[in-house]
């Protein structure tokens, strides 16, 4: 009985890479290349999964606390008058607003 191999991940991107290219489905290229499949959907799910993580975590901005500034914690008469306002446009000419305040 042969032993399994071991992939390391870069071997795994280099072989779902050469998939794509070779125009063969994931059962095909995992026969001819003696790749079991369910190890193949596994790394591809895999990979990208990571690459989905890492583009949310990239696009995402910290914009920090909302709340009250220390200045206006010092003087009554601003913090009173506290409001904000955030307005995301979504496209297609969909606007959301957020008010509080």
């Amino acid at each position: 009985m042969e032993r399994r191999k071991r992939r390391s991940r870069e071997e795994w991107l280099r072989i779902i890479s050469d998939q794509k290219e070779s125009g063969l489905s994931a059962a095909e290229y995992c026969r001819d290349a003696s790749i079991g499949v369910a190890s193949f959907y596994q790394w591809k799910r895999r990979l990208a999964d990571e690459c989905e993580t890492k583009s949310v975590r990239e696009s995402f901005i910290d914009m920090g606390r909302v709340g009250v500034s220390e200045a206006s914690v010092e003087k009554p008469e601003v913090r009173a008058g506290y409001s904000l306002e955030v307005t995301l446009e979504l496209g297609d000419g969909a606007r959301l607003i957020l008010r509080r305040g």
